[in-house]
């Protein structure tokens, strides 16, 4: 007669206690394997490994690993189309809730708010494909409902841009995402700041903050 066994679960974290925090809340309900948090070992290999030989429901990724998200989204996405995406973020930004979800992640949870109660909710909704936001991040995608007419007129080159810079890319960095020459993207940031009626880049994120974030937000920045 077999063992029976529980449903798995990859957490990819950069720090071994998130894993162990995953691992405690959905005791009884999922098998937990973590990734990522090992100096000698490719996180992004080892999620390959396990995502072959666990078969995972879910994967649950934070902040602390040290891949871009739609990287971890891309390779689940590959070999499990159904593997439901969870992302955990110690400070959300509107624009990375949004990148996220583009990219395949249905649940979007901010480390501030109640995790341990929910996370096994989360994943079951995660398996099913249904969406879920936790309360900090959901009062951020309200705002951005409210507020995106703002942003919406924009010509969609320069939208793509505020977005990415709202994630708080610098300018190599959206060059590494888009693929763009560094001088056209200097050239969107100029015409978004005519735009918006600010002489620098630092005025035309605080358009976005003085939006999107709140005080709790704030407080969660280092």
């Amino acid at each position: 007669m077999g063992t029976f066994k529980h449903p798995s679960v990859i957490a990819a974290t950069g720090y071994p206690l998130h894993g162990d925090a995953i691992r405690v809340y959905l005791r009884g309900f999922y098998e937990v394997e973590t990734v990522g948090h090992t100096i000698w070992q490719d996180g992004l290999a080892e999620l390959d490994r396990q995502l072959l030989l666990t078969k995972p429901v879910a994967v649950i990724a934070d902040d602390t690993f040290p891949y871009p998200p739609q990287q971890v989204a891309r390779r689940v996405k590959t070999k499990l189309p159904a593997c439901g995406l969870i992302y955990v973020d110690a400070s959300p930004n509107i624009f990375r809730v949004l990148h996220c979800l583009e990219q395949g992640f249905v649940a979007y949870l901010f480390l501030g708010d109640q995790l341990a109660e929910s996370l096994k909710l989360v994943v079951d909704m995660a398996r099913r494909g249904e969406r879920f936001l936790s309360p900090h991040v959901l009062g951020q995608y309200e705002r951005y409902t409210m507020y995106r007419g703002l942003f919406t007129s924009l010509p969609k080159a320069l939208l793509s841009i505020f977005k990415l810079m709202g994630e708080g890319l610098s300018v190599q960095q959206i060059v590494g995402r888009t693929g763009l020459r560094p001088e056209v993207i200097y050239r969107r940031q100029y015409r978004l700041r005519q735009h918006f009626g600010v002489e620098s880049n630092e005025a035309l994120l605080e358009v976005i903050q003085g939006v999107f974030e709140d005080t709790a937000t704030a407080l969660a920045k280092p």
